[in-house]
């Protein structure tokens, strides 16, 4: 016999064997679940210490709570060059447009429309004199500090003089912000707007509501 013949027949068997292994999937694997429609995405679990993503929940468009959810996510941006004044802050992210919207459903009258913005302004210009105020003593203390410094040590001398000029054009422009304000311009007039804006669509809500039930 052919010693190619005798090898091929030994090894026959054995590959055989070796093709009937493969084709048979490990236990607890569906032999279907490499194939077609049967394919199943694995799971991959998360890492330690990273937390697995929560899916997103949110309103449709038009839906119950999407008008209520979107303008609680808004933050209203501080102007630019506005100093760092919490009080400042504060009321850029005020609820005026809220504000207004009450008013306007309570009083519906122009005059009352006026009186709230009058208030608002108001209100404006005295937390820039508060701060205006607060900045004029810390510009005192610079001064008061420059003159024990004068001399003896040159370096803290200019860094006082450079945060004096900074308090002096702070001042200056809260003082420039409250004299526009009492004109219903400059800073002021994004929250002025939104009041507005407010006021009319509560007047509108609660004239629709009460005239056409709806």
């Amino acid at each position: 016999m052919n010693l190619r013949h005798l090898l091929f027949r030994r090894m026959a068997p054995a590959a055989a064997r070796d093709s009937a292994s493969a084709s048979v999937p490990p236990a607890g694997i569906d032999a279907g679940a490499e194939t077609g429609d049967n394919i199943v995405p694995l799971r991959v679990p998360p890492s330690p210490g990273f937390p697995e993503p929560s899916p997103r929940t949110e309103a449709a468009p038009g839906a119950p709570g999407a008008e209520e959810a979107a303008t609680s996510q808004a933050t209203v941006l501080a102007p630019h060059g506005m100093p760092d004044a919490p009080e400042l802050i504060a009321f850029f992210n005020g609820s005026h447009l809220g504000l207004g919207r009450h008013d306007g459903s309570h009083y519906r009258t122009q005059e009352a429309r006026e009186t709230g913005r009058e208030a608002l302004i108001a209100r404006f210009m005295n937390l820039l004199d508060g701060v205006a105020a607060r900045r004029q003593a810390e510009w005192d203390r610079l001064q008061d500090a420059l003159l024990q410094t004068e001399g003896v040590c040159p370096v803290t001398t200019r860094r006082l003089r450079l945060a004096a000029s900074i308090k002096e054009r702070e001042i200056a422009l809260l003082r420039e912000q409250s004299e526009r304000a009492a004109q219903g311009q400059g800073w002021v007039l994004e929250a002025l707007t939104s009041y507005q804006i407010g006021f009319a669509k509560g007047l509108r809500e609660a004239l629709e509501f009460e005239l056409l039930g709806h």
